[in-house]
């Protein structure tokens, strides 16, 4: 069980970081007129290999801390609890930003 959690911290973390670096940083945006979809596929696909390189490293980080605080017998719910919250947050700010992207 404990494999599973770190394996979906991992994949929450790269999938946040992706997102946000696709969505947030202004310097990595799409300045791109085109329909919702095409802009949200855009973004995720321009500069891909810079973005998956920091996206593998903070899942990695992430799934360490959790590895670390399983070693040290703490309580890890609350890093699951706050990565699902931040990770809803992200995900629907990245779905109202490729909507409302021809609005500049």
């Amino acid at each position: 069980m404990k494999k599973i959690i770190t394996i979906a911290l991992f994949v929450l973390g790269f999938i946040e970081t992706y997102l946000i670096m696709s969505f947030y940083i202004p310097s990595l945006r799409l300045k791109l007129i085109a329909p919702p979809l095409e802009f949200f596929l855009k973004s995720l696909a321009s500069t891909w290999l810079f973005k998956f390189i920091i996206s593998i490293i903070v899942g990695l980080i992430i799934s360490g801390i959790h590895v670390l605080l399983i070693k040290k017998k703490k309580d890890t719910k609350g890093l699951m609890l706050v990565l699902a919250i931040f990770f809803i947050i992200v995900v629907i700010g990245a779905l109202y930003v490729s909507t409302t992207a021809n609005r500049f």
